[in-house]
C-alpha cells in the first residue's frame, strides 16, 4: 500500500496536534507552526498534501500557498480557516488550493476531504508512471554508448516528461 505524506501547518498547537493525532494512524504526518517552517521542509521532502491555516503569524497562509505551489506545483493544498471569508477562499482557490475546511475542524469531514484529495494524487501518480513506462518502451532506439548519445537520450526523456512540452 502506498504511504502518503501530509504536512499540517497551524500556529494553534491544540489544532495542529489534534489533526496530527487524527491522521497519524493512516498517514505519515508532520506538523509546522509557520508557513516559513513548512517551506523549509519542502526543500527536503515534498508531501502529497499540505493542510494550511490561512491565519498564520509572519507569512500568511495565502502567501504560503503561493510559495508551496511555486516550489511543489503537484502538492495538494487544503486551506484551513477560522472565518469563512469568501474573498479569501476565492483567492486561495485561484492560487491552486484544492479545498478549504472551516475551524473547528471535524475529523470526519477532514478525512473525507483528504480521501478525495488523495484520489487525485493517486491518479496523478498513476498517469505519470504510465507516461514513464510508455516513454521507456517507445523511445527511438539509438545505437551507441558514448556520453554524447547518453546525454541526448536523457534530454529527450526529460523533454518528453515535461508537462509543458507541446505535442508535435
Amino acid at each position: 500500500m502506498t504511504s502518503y505524506r501530509i504536512y499540517v501547518v497551524d500556529d494553534e498547537t491544540v489544532a495542529r496536534t489534534g489533526m496530527i493525532r487524527g491522521l497519524e494512524q493512516e498517514y505519515e504526518v508532520s506538523g509546522f507552526a509557520t508557513a516559513e517552517d513548512v517551506l523549509e521542509a519542502l526543500r527536503d521532502a515534498a508531501p502529497d498534501i499540505v493542510l494550511l491555516d490561512i491565519g498564520l503569524p509572519g507569512m500568511s497562509g495565502i502567501d504560503g500557498l503561493r510559495e508551496i505551489k511555486r516550489i511543489c506545483p503537484d502538492t495538494v493544498v487544503i486551506m484551513i480557516t477560522a472565518y469563512e471569508d469568501i474573498a479569501t477562499v476565492v483567492a486561495a482557490m485561484k492560487l491552486g488550493a484544492y479545498d478549504y475546511i472551516v475551524k473547528p475542524v471535524h475529523m470526519d469531514a477532514l478525512l473525507v476531504t483528504i480521501g478525495n484529495a488523495l484520489e487525485t494524487v493517486r491518479l496523478r501518480k498513476e498517469v505519470q508512471a504510465l507516461q514513464e513506462r510508455y516513454l521507456e518502451e517507445n523511445i527511438p532506439c539509438f545505437i551507441g554508448e558514448s556520453s554524447s548519445i547518453q546525454s541526448v537520450m536523457e534530454f529527450i526523456q526529460l523533454v518528453a516528461r515535461s508537462p509543458d512540452t507541446p505535442v508535435l
